[in-house]
Formats: C-alpha cells, sequence, structure tokens
C-alpha cells in the first residue's frame, strides 16, 4: 500500500482492508498456487477440488480442516466474481 502512495495511485478498497493475520499468510499462498493451477470447463474457472486443497494441506503439513475452511472460503469469493462477471457479458 505504501507503494501506491507513493506513485500517487489510490485503491481504496484495498487501502480500506486490515492487514491479514500472520497465521494465514501461509494459507494465502497456497490458495494463490491452488488458484493459478485451477481447471475450467470453457463457460469459466471451476472451483479448486476438496482432494488437491487436502492434497496441499498434507503436503506442506497444515490443519486439514482449517485449509479446507479458508481456502474454500476464498475460492468462494473468486467463484461468485467470476459469476457476477459472467452476467455482466451480453447474451449470444
Amino acid at each position: 500500500m505504501e507503494r501506491r502512495r507513493q506513485l500517487g495511485k489510490s485503491a481504496p478498497l484495498l487501502d480500506a482492508l486490515e492487514p491479514l493475520p500472520d497465521h494465514l499468510l501461509n494459507v494465502w499462498g497456497y490458495f494463490l498456487a491452488l488458484n493459478a493451477a485451477r481447471g475450467s470447463n470453457g463457460f469459466g474457472p471451476l472451483p479448486i477440488p476438496v482432494s488437491e486443497i487436502l492434497s496441499t494441506a498434507d503436503f506442506f503439513c497444515i490443519d486439514c480442516e482449517d485449509a479446507l475452511f479458508f481456502i474454500q472460503a476464498l475460492d468462494a469469493v473468486v467463484m461468485q466474481h467470476h459469476a457476477e462477471e459472467a452476467k455482466k457479458k451480453p447474451s449470444k
């Protein structure tokens, strides 16, 4: 955020967010990795499979329940965003 201020750029929605608690920073990183590897079906992105979340949690030795809860919550926001964007596109 400081860099945007230095450049004179504004992002009110981002500036209003509270910083992520330290114990969730890793989960955010895992989500970003899973998000980048998500599949699609030609109509848009698919939700991150539970199997992928649990596999990632197991690989990084993090609590599976916490990982599933937080990553699915983040994924729901992304899926909602994509659904809203798809509604804005004109029908063919």
